[in-house]
């Protein structure tokens, strides 16, 4: 069930709000996983290349938690709905 977590047999309903963020130009977008990103918090990235497609690199900080995500070749690899929400910049 998407938004939600099981916890002590009661299931409990997960506010997530993704924000993302498109350069047109660079054909780039950012997808903020958390309410803000400080900068410099991303201390590890993991690269997925997709071949001929663009890339997908997660960012992750000194916890291993999930800060966010920057898609290169956005218009390949996210769905046009998304990218119509999405913030120019």
């Amino acid at each position: 069930m998407s938004g939600a977590r099981r916890t002590d047999n009661v299931l409990d309903v997960v506010k997530c709000v993704v924000r993302i963020e498109l350069d047109v130009e660079a054909d780039a977008a950012y997808l903020y996983v958390t309410d803000s990103e400080a900068a410099g918090a991303a201390v590890e990235q993991v690269v997925v290349g997709r071949v001929g497609r663009g890339d997908v690199v997660l960012d992750f900080d000194a916890d291993g938690r999930l800060l966010g995500v920057e898609i290169i070749g956005a218009s390949q690899l996210l769905h046009p709905a998304s990218l119509s929400a999405a913030e120019r910049l």
